[in-house]
C-alpha cells in the first residue's frame, strides 16, 4: 500500500500544473466558464479564480467600476517562479479599466509571480495599483500599461495627512519588479489652475511610481508626462531602505514645476541606486533631489542623463555622501520628433543618440532593439531602419460542437505557427495578431476536422466520422 501511495504522489508531481487560458469581455458573465466564446465579465472574477500558470485575456472594451469597497480587484493569488499568473489585454490598451473617478483603487496586489500587461487604467480616485501596507510579496511585472488621470480629485493639501498620496502606483515592501514600456500621465490632485481653489501651495505627494522599503526594482523604457503634483519616481520611508533600484532609459517631460525635484526624489535610506540614460525635460528647478537630512545613501550613481529646463540635474541641501554624479548633459534639448502630440522619439540630430551608459538594456519603449551605443531616453533612434517582428507559435483547443444529438465531439488543437504574422510596431502586436487568429478560427476548425462519437446507452461509444487532417494552420506570413 505504501508503495502505491508513493507511486500516486510521484505521478501527481510528474503531471505538474495544468495551465488554463481564460477570457474576459464586457459582454460576458461571471457565471460563465471563462472560455473564448463564454467569457467572464469582471477583473475580480479573474483574480479570484486564476492559479499558477493561468493566462487571463481581456478583450477590448471599457470595464467600469461597479463594486463596493473601493477596489476593482484584490490580487491575492500567486503564481510560482516557473508559472506566473498573467493578466493581459488582448490588444495593447484595448481593455480599459475605468474607475469613474470614484473607485479608490484598480488593483490591490498582495500576490507574487504576476504579469500585468497591456491595460489602459484610468480615473481611479486614489491609486491605480498598490500593495497593501505590510505585505511581503515579490516578482511582479508591469508591462505595456497606460495609466493616466488617477488621483484627479480636489482635496486640500494636508487634509489627509502629510504622507497620503493619490497617484498611479504605491508599492511598499515589494521586491523583484520590472516596470517597462509603460506610459504614465496626468497624475495627481487638481490644482487651482484646474478649478480646485482649496489645493493651494506646493503639492508633492502624488506620484507615478511611489516606492517605500522596496528592493530589486527595474524601471526602464517608460514615458512620464504631466506628473506635476508629485514625481515620476519617489523613494520614501522614515525607517525603510530602498535597495537595488534602477531607473534607466526613461523619458520624463513636464514634471513638477514647484518643487526642487522635478521628476525624481530620493527621500529615504537608499543603497545601490542607478539613475542613468534618462531624459528630464520641463521642470521648474532640478530634475532630481537626493535628501540626506537624517537619511543615508550608499552606492548611488547618477550618470548620462539629459536635462533641459530648470537649473540642472541634481539638487541637494548638504554635501552629498555615497553619491557619484558623472557624464550628465544639462541644458541640452533632446529634440523630440513631435512633443506637441506626445511623440518623444528622437530626431536624427538629437544629442541623446549614442550618448548613453551601457546598462545592458537591449530594447526600447516600442520593443525595438537597441543597436550599438545606447541612446538616452525611452526611444532608441532607428536611423530609418524598420524592424519586423514575427509571432511566436500559438495554440488553443476547441471541442467540435456540430455533431448533433447523441454524439460527443472530439477536442481539436488549432495552431498558428510561428512567423505566420508580422508587425513593424512590436513583438506584442505580432503575437496578438496570432492570438486573434486562434480566437476567431479555432471553433470553425474543430467543427471542420474533428470527429463525432456515438454515445450508447451502455456508456460505450463509436467514432462515426473521421477527418484525418493535420491539426495546424499552414499559411503564408501576413503583415499588419
Amino acid at each position: 500500500m505504501k508503495k502505491l501511495i508513493v507511486f500516486i504522489c510521484l505521478l501527481i508531481v510528474s503531471i505538474g500544473v495544468s495551465a488554463t487560458t481564460y477570457y474576459v469581455s464586457t459582454t460576458g458573465s461571471d457565471s460563465n466558464p471563462g472560455t473564448n466564446i463564454s467569457e467572464w465579465l469582471t477583473l475580480n472574477k479573474a483574480t479570484s479564480t486564476a492559479v499558477a500558470g493561468d493566462i487571463v485575456i481581456f478583450k477590448s472594451g471599457v470595464y467600469s467600476y461597479t463594486y463596493s469597497g473601493g477596489t476593482m480587484a484584490d490580487m491575492v493569488r500567486s503564481g510560482t517562479s516557473d508559472a506566473y499568473i498573467t493578466y493581459r489585454s488582448q490588444t495593447p490598451h484595448g481593455a480599459i479599466l475605468d474607475g469613474g473617478n470614484s473607485a479608490s483603487f484598480c488593483m490591490s496586489v498582495s500576490g507574487s509571480y504576476l504579469n500585468i500587461e497591456g491595460f489602459e487604467i484610468r480615473w481611479f480616485a486614489a491609486t491605480a495599483i498598490a500593495t497593501p501596507y505590510g505585505s511581503t510579496n515579490s516578482y511582479v511585472n508591469l508591462r505595456g500599461l497606460w495609466i493616466h488621470d488617477c488621483g484627479r480629485v480636489c482635496i486640500a493639501e494636508g487634509s489627509e495627512g502629510y504622507q497620503t498620496g493619490r497617484g498611479a502606483t504605491y508599492f511598499h515592501n515589494l521586491s523583484h519588479v520590472i516596470v517597462e514600456r509603460c506610459t504614465f500621465n496626468d497624475i495627481g490632485r487638481l490644482s487651482p489652475a484646474e478649478g480646485c481653489s482649496t489645493a493651494t501651495g506646493m503639492l508633492a505627494f502624488d506620484h507615478a511610481l511611489y516606492l517605500s522599503g522596496c528592493s530589486y526594482f527595474t524601471i526602464q523604457n517608460n514615458v512620464f508626462y504631466n506628473i506635476n503634483r508629485g514625481f515620476a519616481l519617489q523613494l520614501y520611508g522614515e525607517t525603510f531602505t530602498d535597495d537595488h533600484i534602477s531607473f534607466i532609459n526613461n523619458t520624463c517631460v513636464d514634471g513638477n514645476p514647484q518643487h526642487p525635484a522635478g521628476h525624481v526624489i530620493l527621500w529615504s535610506n537608499v543603497s545601490n541606486i542607478l539613475i542613468a540614460d534618462n531624459i528630464f525635460k520641463g521642470h521648474g528647478y532640478y530634475a532630481i533631489q537626493i535628501f540626506q537630512d537624517g537619511y543615508s545613501s550608499s552606492n548611488v550613481i547618477v550618470r548620462n542623463n539629459t536635462t533641459f529646463g530648470g537649473n540642472g540635474i541634481l539638487y541637494f541641501a548638504t554635501t552629498l555622501t555615497g553619491v557619484t554624479i558623472s557624464n550628465n548633459y544639462t541644458y541640452t534639448n533632446p529634440l523630440f520628433v513631435g512633443e506637441s502630440v506626445k511623440n518623444y522619439a528622437l530626431q536624427s540630430t538629437s544629442p541623446c543618440i549614442g550618448a548613453g551608459y551601457n546598462t545592458g538594456i537591449t530594447t526600447d519603449f516600442l520593443n525595438n532593439p537597441r543597436i550599438g551605443a545606447i541612446d538616452i531616453g525611452a526611444y532608441e533612434y532607428q536611423n530609418g531602419v524598420v524592424t519586423t517582428y514575427y509571432n511566436s507559435s500559438v495554440s488553443a483547443t476547441a471541442t467540435k460542437n456540430n455533431c448533433g444529438s447523441g454524439y460527443n465531439g472530439s477536442i481539436v488543437t488549432y495552431t498558428v505557427p510561428a512567423n505566420t504574422y508580422s508587425s513593424t510596431v512590436s513583438q506584442l502586436t505580432a503575437d496578438n495578431l496570432a492570438i486573434a487568429d486562434v480566437n476567431s478560427n479555432k471553433q470553425a476548425y474543430a467543427n471542420s476536422v474533428g470527429s463525432c462519437t456515438l454515445i450508447y446507452s451502455g456508456g460505450h461509444g463509436a467514432i462515426v466520422n473521421k477527418n484525418n487532417v493535420p491539426l495546424t494552420r499552414n499559411n503564408k506570413a501576413i503583415t499588419r
